[in-house]
């Protein structure tokens, strides 16, 4: 028998059966984190950036260059919609001010973050933010709702779990 099962870390890519190729089958995603931002009543679960569900259309995405929660120093980028409709997920963004909390649960951790800066720049397409490279970030970024041509930027600081 000629069996094989060709996979990646999501999903089936291929099965042969005794030469024959059956029907793709795919594996449910599994969410990889959860962003939560209490001040806005907001939960939304963010998946592998090789995912297809890591895709603006359809969630809050980490950007490719993020880092994830555990890579210390290390910097989460994660961009997701405003504005109306079914896919502005960070609508409400623009409410979160300095001092708010915002946390990421991951692989059965809680990481803490501290808003300690919110920019408000052109819309280029990039972001530009300086950092202590001994410290970890979590970045938010998406359409400044009420402001065209405008970019929300919100950055926080990593709390040390005491």
């Amino acid at each position: 028998m000629n069996n094989t099962v060709e996979r990646n870390e999501n999903s089936i890519q291929k099965i042969t059966w005794n030469g024959v190729t059956p029907i793709k089958e795919e594996i449910e995603e599994k969410p990889l984190a959860t962003l939560v931002i209490p001040k806005i009543h907001f939960q939304r679960n963010l998946y592998a950036k090789n995912s297809k569900e890591n895709d603006l259309s359809k969630n809050i995405i980490f950007l490719p260059t993020s880092d994830l929660p555990d890579q210390t120093p290390g910097i989460v980028l994660i961009a997701g919609h405003s504005g109306t409709g079914a896919m502005a997920y960070f609508q409400n963004l623009d409410q979160i001010q300095i001092y708010d909390i915002l946390l990421l649960l991951y692989k059965n951790n809680t990481y803490t973050y501290k808003v300690v800066e919110r920019l408000n720049d052109p819309k280029t397409g990039s972001i530009h933010f300086f950092t202590n490279p001994k410290k970890d970030y979590l970045i938010l970024t998406t359409c400044m709702p009420h402001e065209k041509g405008r970019q929300l930027t919100i950055i926080a600081e990593k709390k040390n779990s005491d």
